[in-house]
């Protein structure tokens, strides 16, 4: 009987899977219709956010940090506002503790006085043209006038002979939103309302740069030097100082560097269209501040990053938040 033949089997072994595009992984993270169930569900809503916080971390980062201001931007903004027209010489920009700026007063003024008075030319606006193209970018792309803001504030920080540059040097490199907070922070809100909504305002970031960025292509993206972090911040200068002008969503240098302050300063828009901000009455030496407005507690958390004492906002839904705090 002959020797048997052994004949080895040949597994063909699988191919590796491609990898996945972290733009897709994150488009996929933030796009799951489970979302929906995640704004009446807490446990759905850590989930999801996990899985998207893991997603985002493995984008590339390529865009240099964003400084923050510093005296010597205060300066020089101070100077190109005066130099371009706006009336400030009631007030000088000073640095808080943690290097952020305020505004002072650098001399008594009295009540019902212009303290600041900020023209047209000098507010930065998505719906302006641009040599960058921003402005027709929008448009094409039907993008979302908060969006639209905040790409033309990317474009004007990569260009140095921008035109806002020296604003743009003043602004922070962080802001107090949920978008910035750590997730220890978000999960401290678990139980409210104001969870689900800081939820959901992570997602949309991350969301709307996958739009962006694809609408966008790689080199453009490159030429902005856009990744996520550098969206994130411009979001958040964007969601915590965006107003509505004239129809149009603006940034408005000098004057939206004032902080909230009850029955402070008003403004309002001059036939010119310069912003104008009129006092209380403020003492030399003094900060400056304007009310923000009748909000909730909730809204002022989310999109300004505190919570004015509740005694202050009668019927605000500070309940929303008084888990958080």
């Amino acid at each position: 009987m002959g020797k048997k033949s052994r004949s080895k089997a040949t597994h063909a072994r699988k191919p590796p899977p491609p990898p996945v595009d972290p733009l897709d992984a994150v488009h996929a993270a933030a796009t799951t219709p489970a979302w929906l169930v995640a704004t009446r569900d807490d446990a759905v809503a850590v989930k999801l956010l996990e899985t998207l916080e893991r997603a985002v971390a493995k984008l590339p980062r390529t865009s240099p940090p964003i400084p923050g201001p510093t005296d010597e931007s205060r300066a020089a903004l101070y100077a190109w506002a005066k130099d371009n027209g706006c009336a400030c010489e009631h007030i000088k920009l000073e640095s808080f503790e943690d290097g952020q700026t305020r505004v002072v007063a650098a001399s008594n003024i009295k009540e019902n006085d212009v303290v600041i008075s900020v023209p047209a030319a000098l507010h930065l606006r998505a719906t302006d043209n641009d040599p960058m193209g921003v402005a027709a970018f929008a448009r094409t792309h039907n993008l979302d006038a908060t969006l639209a803001l905040a790409l033309r504030l990317c474009a004007e920080a990569v260009a140095d002979d921008s035109f806002w540059i020296h604003y743009v040097r003043c602004l922070p490199s962080t802001y107090d939103v949920p978008t910035f907070w750590a997730w220890e922070d978000v999960a401290r809100l678990r139980g409210s309302a104001s969870f689900r909504r800081a939820c959901m305002s992570r997602c949309a970031a991350a969301r709307s740069f996958v739009l962006v960025s694809r609408s966008l292509g790689e080199e453009a993206s490159s030429a902005l030097s856009l990744d996520y972090e550098r969206w994130r911040w411009a979001l958040g200068a964007v969601q915590t100082r965006q107003n509505s002008l004239g129809g149009a969503l603006a940034l408005v240098p000098l004057w939206d560097m004032c902080n909230h302050g009850e029955d402070a300063g008003a403004s309002r828009l001059a036939e010119d269209g310069s912003l104008v901000l009129m006092t209380t009455g403020v003492a030399g030496g003094e900060e400056v501040r304007m009310d923000y407005g009748d909000r909730s507690a909730a809204n002022f958390l989310l999109h300004s990053g505190f919570v004015p004492p509740p005694s202050l906002r009668e019927g605000a839904d500070t309940a929303t938040v008084d888990v958080a705090l």
